[in-house]
C-alpha cells in the first residue's frame, strides 16, 4: 500500500509540476504591455501548419517612446495596445517582435493582412499614434521566420520601398 501511495504522489506531483510549467510557458508567450504574443510565442504558433506561404507586416510605431517617464510609457503602451486589439481575422497572428515597438503581423493571405492594417490604421488615428508597415512574404516551412523578418528590416531602412509595399497591399484588398 505504501508503494502505491508513493507512486500516486509522484504521478500527481509530476502532473502538477507539468501543469505549472505549461502555465509558465503560456505566461512567457504573452506580452502584457501590448496584449499580443511575444516573439517566442509568435514563432511557436506561426509555424503551424508548415509549408504554406504567409504574408508578413512589420509595424514600426513612430516616435512612440519620446518620453521615458513611467506614466507616459504606460499611456503609450495602452494606445498601442488598443491599435493592436482590432478584431482579428481567422489566420491572423500579432506579436511583439522586438522589446521596443516592433510588432509583427502574420497572415494567411494578403487580403487578411490588408484588412487588418486598415483597421489598425483607423484606430491609430483615433489614438494619435502612427506606424509604418513594411509588407512581405514568408515561405513557411522553407525558411526561418527570422530570415523573412530580416528582409523586411532591409525594406524598412529603404524609405522608397515602403510606400510601394504598402500600396501593393492596399491594391490587393
Amino acid at each position: 500500500m505504501g508503494l502505491l501511495r508513493w507512486i500516486g504522489a509522484c504521478l500527481f506531483g509530476y502532473e502538477r509540476e507539468l501543469g505549472e510549467l505549461r502555465d509558465r510557458v503560456l505566461d512567457l508567450s504573452w506580452d502584457r504591455d501590448y496584449g499580443v504574443l511575444t516573439r517566442p510565442g509568435l514563432e511557436a504558433i506561426a509555424h503551424q501548419p508548415p509549408d504554406a506561404e504567409r504574408t508578413l507586416a512589420f509595424l514600426s510605431f513612430d516616435d512612440a517612446r519620446g518620453s521615458r517617464t513611467p506614466g507616459a510609457l504606460r499611456e503609450i503602451n495602452n494606445r498601442i495596445r488598443r491599435v493592436l486589439q482590432v478584431p482579428l481575422y481567422a489566420g491572423l497572428l500579432v506579436g511583439r517582435w522586438f522589446a521596443n515597438d516592433g510588432v509583427l503581423v502574420v497572415a494567411d493571405d494578403v487580403h487578411a493582412c490588408a484588412s487588418a492594417l486598415r483597421e489598425m490604421r483607423k484606430v491609430a488615428e483615433d489614438e494619435q499614434v502612427s506606424f509604418r508597415p513594411v509588407v512581405g512574404s514568408w515561405a513557411r516551412g522553407r525558411e526561418p521566420l527570422d530570415h523573412a523578418v530580416d528582409r523586411l528590416m532591409v525594406l524598412e531602412d529603404a524609405p522608397a520601398a515602403v510606400p510601394a509595399a504598402v500600396a501593393a497591399v492596399e491594391c490587393a484588398a
